[in-house]
């Protein structure tokens, strides 16, 4: 229930001025991915890209998510972060004759529609209406980071004026068994978090009483998570006998 907050999500609450928390409910270096890819991204996509290597097929509109997907990118591994070498629209390929040919056979290049990552939505709009192009890609070291549609300036127009650096995002931490990998517990993990990373503002909770408070702030947490509240397939409060309604 509380796997919820991705990259995605990470990012455009970001965007509105929030934070996301990424859950934890995943191996740490998956955590560590999500929060690489929130931190890699310079604007608030809605594009949700599918990436293939030169040498695959598209077969059917499944790959697009039936036109949730507008865009196929073609890069040298086939994956993100790596050399991009084209693009496939959806609406381009549904009036392709023969399908069975390899993508790196039909692609798009995308020799002249290179934006640095670092690229604000004013250079990209910019960039589009001098180039004559509704896509632009976002590349970092030669490796493509992003793919922006005009769809995407447009809509995002609308978020506050981004500033300086990256997303903000956090990335919880729990204190199960199974989580000894990542902390000993809380106390421990935010007494050493604090020493070591004295620039981290760190979050400690859920707390539903004034000793859980205490202690935390004593550990020397930046802030509070307060209550544990009930959902309506959450039986915490039932079984614990203990909750408080969130703050």
């Amino acid at each position: 229930m509380d796997t919820v907050t991705e990259s995605h999500m990470a990012v455009s609450m970001a965007a509105l001025g929030g934070i996301g928390i990424l859950h934890s409910n995943a191996a740490s270096s998956d955590q560590a991915a999500m929060v690489r890819s929130v931190k890699g991204r310079r604007v608030p996509l809605l594009s949700a890209p599918v990436f293939m290597s030169r040498g695959d097929r598209i077969h059917n509109d499944d790959v697009f998510n039936h036109g949730a997907n507008p865009y196929v990118l073609v890069t040298e591994s086939g994956a993100p972060n790596s050399k991009l070498l084209g693009y496939m629209a959806s609406r381009d390929w549904v009036k392709l004759a023969d399908k069975e040919v390899k993508i790196y056979d039909y692609m798009v290049s995308c020799k002249d529609m290179v934006l640095p990552w670092s690229s604000d939505l004013g250079k990209i709009e910019e960039f589009m209406a001098e180039k004559g192009r509704d896509v632009a890609a976002m590349v970092r070291d030669d490796e493509v980071v992003d793919f922006v549609g005009k769809e995407d300036v447009g809509r995002n127009k609308g978020y506050p004026k981004l500033g300086v650096g990256s997303w903000k995002v956090g990335a919880a931490i729990g204190t199960r068994e199974s989580d000894k990998e990542r902390l000993e517990e809380l106390i421990e993990m935010i007494k050493y978090i604090k020493k070591m990373y004295s620039d981290l503002d760190v979050v400690g909770g859920n707390v539903v009483t004034v000793s859980q408070a205490q202690n935390l702030i004593q550990a020397g947490v930046d802030g509070l998570r307060v209550g544990m509240g009930s959902g309506s397939i959450c039986t915490t409060q039932e079984v614990c006998a203990v909750g408080r309604g969130q703050v």
